[in-house]
């Protein structure tokens, strides 16, 4: 996923990122047994096509490098994006800034 980014080619640095969420999901509820569900919403969420911001971080805090140093300094003034889960939002898409997204949407 990190080369994907530093290339530009964000839709395949998302599709790593929501398998890494999705298998980091598994272990929190199986091996770890941190969680007793597996929480969707995160996983979910790491496909959100305008959210540089999270992508980027996400990668950022999981290398051992800092080679994704210069593009966070980029990215970290975006606004980190969220998803309204409720089937009657009036939001184009659903898509809202995640500060203002309630609990149950996080």
């Amino acid at each position: 996923g990190t080369q994907y980014i530093l290339e530009g080619n964000y839709d395949s640095a998302r599709g790593c990122t929501v398998f890494a969420r999705y298998l980091e999901q598994c272990t929190a509820v199986e091996l770890k047994q941190t969680q007793a569900l597996v929480n969707w919403g995160k996983i979910c969420e790491a496909n959100i096509p305008l959210d540089i911001h999270t992508l980027v971080k996400f990668f950022r805090r999981r290398i051992p490098c800092r080679c994704l140093d210069k593009k966070y300094e980029q990215v970290k003034g975006f606004k980190k994006l969220g998803h309204c889960y409720n089937p009657e939002c009036s939001i184009p898409l659903g898509k809202v800034e995640r500060g203002k997204t309630f609990y149950c949407s996080r």
